[in-house]
């Protein structure tokens, strides 16, 4: 079964390469490839809040709610 990937970020491929020719990545690849992460990880964190607000927002309602077996 063939598995169909998308190529390489050039980034990654200088990663690759280096790693090929025993070599360290750049100190200007290293701190590319960290923004990037860190770009990544701030807009991860940025949408489990958002999911997280939203959760709690719905468990209130359905608990401020007055239950069918009560009325």
């Amino acid at each position: 079964m063939e598995v169909h990937v998308k190529p390489l970020s050039r980034e990654a491929r200088r990663l690759m390469d280096a790693a090929l020719v025993a070599e360290e990545p750049s100190s200007a690849d290293r701190a590319r490839i960290r923004e990037k992460l860190l770009r990544r990880a701030g807009a991860l964190a940025a949408a489990t809040a958002a999911v997280s607000a939203t959760t709690s927002t719905a468990s209130a309602t359905l608990s401020a709610a007055p239950s069918a077996a009560a009325a």
